[in-house]
């Protein structure tokens, strides 16, 4: 089920623990929170030359966590806190949305030289 803006929010700062599981965020917290998000987005979109295609609204399960934590990882300075690494999210955030091309199933030949490899 696709998740919101305001689920991205409550999860990053959730993370960075200004929230707790039983909380939501305060209105002043999740409108900061949200306005920073939604620049991330583009900036992602720009800088890391992602094409997302879905809106903040409409975030997919895979996207969620890896967005919540780049926010996270933004927001926590202003909080006092250390965010989760950025760098670790923005490459969650790709390996999602560039699809494995490769061609499946590996030949015999290919399995053999990979588990050959795998043993040095």
């Amino acid at each position: 089920m696709p998740k919101t803006k305001l689920d991205i929010v409550t999860r990053a700062l959730r993370k960075i623990q200004v929230v707790s599981v039983a909380e939501v965020p305060e209105a002043e917290d999740a409108a900061d929170a949200t306005t920073i998000l939604e620049a991330l987005f583009e900036d992602l979109k720009d800088t890391q030359e992602l094409s997302l295609a879905w809106s903040l609204d409409a975030t997919p399960d895979a996207a969620f966590l890896p967005l919540a934590d780049i926010l996270a990882s933004e927001i926590a300075p202003t909080y006092g806190k250390a965010g989760p690494s950025r760098s670790g999210a923005i490459a969650r955030l790709r390996a999602y949305h560039i699809n494995d091309d490769r061609e499946q199933p590996w030949t015999e030949e290919e399995v053999e030289a990979d588990d050959r490899a795998a043993f040095y």
